[in-house]
């Protein structure tokens, strides 16, 4: 009888857990989210180039953060009962890469600043649809948020346009290749 309550208890509990790391919101898996504004000390900061983060769902849960290299904790728990997420501490590791635009590194600091600082407590977020796009705000507990859109607003890449301006100096016709 004991035997078969504490089957009847651990069936529970593998149950419940199951339903705590599946019941997130997919769309915070489903998107790349792109950061639109980081709002710090009342302050916006917008970001100079494309910053994005990436939430997946691989046990245990990812969170990639990315501007100029990946900034990853392999270690998020999330709440469904309130929205959170929490990051184990000390668990940030960064990538090879590397910023090579003095502001992009000023910005970088700050944004993964955002997340480091913040490890162990928890992160709330919401999904809100806007439009056709959807906007996702995370918010740390001294109230900074960091606001995602689900659609990249701008491209960071710049083509090259090569033109010849000929004969120089002209008094009748210019050509221009």
């Amino acid at each position: 009888s004991n035997i078969v309550n504490y089957e009847k208890h651990t069936l529970i509990i593998i149950i419940l857990i199951n339903l705590n790391t599946l019941a997130q919101d997919p769309r915070l898996y489903d998107e790349t989210w792109y950061l639109r504004n980081f709002i710090i000390n009342n302050s916006d900061n917008f970001p100079p180039t494309s910053t994005r983060l990436n939430f997946t769902d691989d046990t245990p849960n990812d969170i990639i953060l990315g501007i100029c290299d990946d900034f990853n904790s392999n270690s998020v728990c999330f709440d469904i009962s309130n929205s959170t997420f929490t990051v184990l501490e000390n668990s940030w590791t960064s990538g090879a890469g590397g910023c090579f635009n003095p502001t992009d590194t000023d910005y970088l600091f700050l944004y993964y600043a955002f997340y480091e600082d913040n490890d162990a407590s928890a992160y709330t977020y919401e999904v809100i649809p806007d439009g056709n796009d959807l906007e996702l705000i995370i918010t740390i507990p001294n109230g900074d948020q960091a606001i995602y859109g689900n659609t990249l607003l701008g491209n960071n890449d710049i083509n090259t346009v090569t033109l010849s301006l000929y004969p120089n100096p002209t008094t009748t016709t210019l050509m221009l290749d």
